[in-house]
């Protein structure tokens, strides 16, 4: 009896840690309109890597300096950066500055299977936690709808490819650095491309646009 219990009881532990999820009720996928303090900085950026549910270009977004003053960078937030020096001598012709999302903190451990991503080896399942425009399952299902023309069906195959490919092997980001990465992946140049970046690169958290 006590070992079929024990067994019973292995079962389902075993099914709550495969069920285990990172959660974030408290980041909004909206920006918020909000009136700017004297302290806060007015920018205004042409390509958009968060373009999705939000639209962050030609907008006058609201940055805030002193939001990390204490270092209290949070997972969700969309902060204001600029590019070290061996991405923008990579990278020529992007803006120097840029607004990417927190997804990793310093000394957890990231990785990425088909655009998901999982932080210490679980889920991150929050609405920026995979590519918000390419879900595998809802492209595949998209490319079974009858009369598809054929360059739509190749556009579906091309984005399912892309989506798949979107691995990465698990990394710990180092002390004093955090992962950022684009809601809108396919047009971010973020840190799966150039790795973890260091927090005195921040400029600030970007808490809205302007009214």
């Amino acid at each position: 009896m006590w070992r079929l219990l024990a067994i019973v009881a292995a079962v389902f532990l075993i099914a709550g840690c495969q069920n285990k999820a990172i959660q974030d009720p408290y980041t909004l996928p909206k920006l918020q309109q909000v009136e700017p303090a004297e302290h806060q900085v007015i920018v205004r950026l042409l390509n958009d890597a968060m373009l999705g549910k939000e639209v962050y270009s030609l907008k006058d977004l609201v940055v805030d300096p002193e939001s990390y003053k204490n270092g209290n960078i949070q997972r969700g937030d969309v902060v204001y950066f600029f590019y070290p020096a061996e991405v923008l001598s990579k990278y020529p012709e992007i803006e120097l500055q840029q607004e990417l999302r927190v997804v990793a903190l310093s000394g957890e451990t990231i990785s990425m299977k088909w655009g998901q991503v999982f932080i210490n080896g679980d889920k991150l399942d929050a609405f920026y936690g995979k590519d918000m425009n390419n879900d595998v399952k809802a492209l595949k299902k998209k490319l079974k709808e009858p009369d598809l023309f054929d360059f739509e069906k190749e556009n579906f195959n091309n984005l399912i490819r892309t989506v798949e490919s979107e691995n990465l092997e698990e990394q710990v980001v180092p002390e004093g650095m955090l992962f950022l990465l684009g809601d809108n992946r396919m047009r971010a140049l973020d840190s799966y491309f150039f790795g973890p970046i260091a927090e005195e690169n921040i400029i600030g958290k970007v808490i809205g646009y302007t009214k």
